[in-house]
């Protein structure tokens, strides 16, 4: 959102005043480069000019240094570091690296030599040399060391008790070089103990000196302490009052030695990216709330440079607060415009034609015609007319689309194919997916392109939910349809030798179906009718398998072991028949009953002739059009249905077996009431 306001005096003079809201150090850490560019204010929006104020951390070259006390705050633990002169007196260290340029009365240096007697050095020189104790000079003096920084020279004995420890600590432009001691014994006077500090600064080149107790051996070098900095030559020194070679004592004091040459920083004043005055004040006079930036260019010893800014807020008394609006907005939200001021005139212009007299308007169902600067002109009780705007976004909704295949049949894979598009800015972010169907079914993906499995068979339902990388959603529903299976299904009915009749009985599903039957499960197609007779080569197991495709294109399968009849036996013949037909029992020749399968697998004539040889009773059976009903059977009648008086009668049945082989039975008749 970009907003500013733009005020102006009206016809009431309010006085001037400034507030106090807020002061933000740079920098917490002592000797860091750093500027405080003042206060938050407010001005009268009759009178807004303003003096700004800029309090760098002054600094300058270090061809001359002051020395100020400060007060006693350690930045580091004197127990930190690195411990050196383990069980060692009276030496300096090896060359200590440093990993920034540090200048000392006008020297680069980027090593150093620290000593056990309280003492660095930048004449590396001394590295690994005795360092000695004894010392009655007064700083500045050839007679002490050179190039040097005390704090405090005494002599104190490591090898006895305490801990001297380096450290390099902080991150660029500000780190520091720590030189600690703590509870080192004196020498001879094992049962005093000093803790000092002395820290040396990057970019500002500030040496501090931080001493927590420092006691005095008064039977031991007349009991000389010193604090200071001497140059290379040991003609310049600055030292703190009263802390020059003598037997004093200190505790919870801190020194800080600050270069005072030419000053090595520049103060600069921006209002954004635009210059609008260089040092340490600069006059202002905004129309609206404005910020302002204070920048301090730091030049180090080797030349490199090292920037910090401050902010300050000059704000106007009466004027009206910025407009806002609840952004982002999605295509379709509802905008809701807030003056955030009390008014009491408002005037509200935007795109479209847009304008309110409200203080705090809102428009429905927004659209890309909402989109640009909606200006507010506020007149409030003070007199002082505010203008300010806020630019309103609408981001566009994604078109959320997907297909499936129709129908899918039950127990199949429902794949679904993102067909979404989104013409900007921006991409689509994320894709949620939920599936619901019968039986309480529920699913749920976050890919672009999901498979849904296991569907139950009825109607299902698929809602896709997209959102965009700049947060706004659309929803889509589609209903589907899982189509239920068909089942496949025959019956049969053994014939002859070998031959079964076949019935398809398949259910369900969607008819009507393409049917598939292999009656010898060879994996072939043999027929397609519903009904079929077959004859098998061989009367065990057999299996015929029967596949179906109903109309929506869902398959069934089904496999069965079939029975299949052998060679139908010769019939035993009754020779007996019972004439009456109230009574249930033998008073029909029906093969069907007595000899299965005869009717439907031989051909053959029947004969009946009394006992004189007179032929009363003919039939005759075909295979093609077998009597499987009793039609054609004898029940005691001719063939005209004159009922045969009782006696003995005599039968011949010639004909011709499923093999071809000739067929003849004959015997005896007995017809009974």
């Amino acid at each position: 959102m970009f907003a500013f306001n733009q005020s102006y005096p009206m016809r009431f003079l309010l006085p001037l005043f400034l507030a106090l809201i807020c002061a933000v150090p740079i920098s917490a850490q002592p000797g860091c480069p750093e500027v405080f560019a003042g206060n938050d204010t407010l001005v009268p929006c009759t009178n807004s000019c303003v003096d700004l104020i800029a309090k760098p951390f002054r600094v300058g070259e270090t061809t001359s240094y002051q020395v100020e006390s400060i007060p006693y705050n350690p930045p580091f633990p004197f127990t930190a570091g690195t411990p050196l002169f383990i069980g060692i007196d009276d030496i300096w260290s090896p060359i200590q690296p440093l990993p920034f340029p540090f200048c000392y009365f006008g020297g680069a240096n980027n090593q150093v030599v620290v000593g056990t007697n309280g003492v660095l050095t930048f004449d590396i020189s001394q590295a690994n040399n005795y360092c000695n104790w004894a010392f009655s000079a007064s700083l500045p003096s050839t007679a002490l060391f050179l190039n040097t920084i005390y704090g405090a020279y005494h002599d104190i004995d490591p090898s006895i008790c305490g801990q001297i420890a380096v450290q390099v600590s902080g991150n660029a432009p500000c780190r520091t070089f720590v030189f600690n001691f703590s509870n080192v014994c004196h020498f001879n006077c094992n049962n005093l103990q000093t803790t000092q500090q002395i820290v040396l600064y990057e970019t500002t080149n500030i040496i501090e000196v931080y001493i927590q107790n420092k006691p005095t051996c008064a039977n031991w070098n007349s009991g000389n302490a010193l604090i200071g900095i001497q140059d290379a030559t040991g003609t310049t020194a600055v030292v703190p009052p009263n802390r020059n070679t003598g037997p004093w004592t200190a505790s919870n004091e801190a020194w800080r030695f600050v270069p005072n040459g030419a000053p090595t920083y520049q103060v600069s004043w921006y209002e954004g990216n635009t210059l609008i005055g260089t040092g340490d004040t600069v006059s202002v006079c905004p129309t609206t709330l404005t910020t302002y930036t204070a920048q301090v260019v730091y030049t180090r010893c080797d030349g490199s440079q090292i920037t910090v800014t401050d902010d300050v807020v000059v704000d106007l008394v009466g004027s009206p607060s910025l407009p806002t609006a609840n952004l982002p907005l999605c295509a379709g939200d509802t905008l809701k415009l807030k003056s955030n001021s009390n008014g009491p005139d408002f005037v509200w212009i935007g795109p479209s034609n847009f304008n309110s007299f409200a203080a705090n308007p809102m428009l429905e169902n927004v659209g890309a015609g909402n989109e640009g600067m909606y200006a507010l002109t506020i007149t409030d009780s003070a007199g002082c007319v505010s203008t300010g705007y806020v630019w309103v976004t609408v981001n566009p909704l994604p078109k959320p689309g997907f297909s499936f295949p129709q129908p899918i049949c039950e127990g199949a894979s429902l794949p679904v194919t993102d067909t979404s598009s989104f013409a900007g800015p921006g991409n689509i972010a994320a894709y949620s997916w939920n599936l619901n169907g019968n039986n309480a079914f529920a699913d749920s993906s976050t890919l672009t392109d999901p498979t849904f499995s296991n569907v139950p068979a009825g109607t299902f339902q698929i809602q896709l939910a997209l959102r965009t990388d700049s947060g706004c959603v659309d929803t889509l529903l589609r209903t589907g349809q899982i189509a239920e299976n068909p089942q496949a299904m025959f019956s049969y009915i053994p014939l002859c030798f070998k031959e079964n009749i076949y019935q398809d009985s398949s259910y369900g599903g969607t008819p009507p179906y393409t049917l598939a039957w292999d009656w010898n499960n060879d994996g072939s197609i043999d027929t397609t009718v519903q009904q079929f007779s077959y004859i098998h080569p061989q009367s065990n197991g057999q299996q015929v398998k029967l596949s179906i495709i109903d109309s929506l294109g869902c398959r069934s399968d089904t496999l069965i072991s079939v029975m299949v009849m052998e060679a139908v036996d010769a019939p035993v013949m009754p020779n007996v028949l019972l004439r009456n037909p109230q009574t249930p029992g033998n008073d029909c020749w029906n093969f069907e009953d007595f000899a299965p399968g005869f009717n439907r697998c031989i051909d053959y004539n029947l004969f009946i002739y009394n006992r004189w040889g007179v032929l009363v009773f003919s039939t005759e059976n075909a295979v093609e059009n077998p009597d499987l009903t009793c039609l054609r059977c004898f029940c005691g009648e001719t063939n005209n249905q004159t009922e045969l008086s009782a006696g003995t009668y005599f039968y011949v049945l010639t004909g011709k077996g499923e093999f071809g082989e000739g067929i003849e039975l004959q015997g005896q008749l007995t017809l009974m009431e």
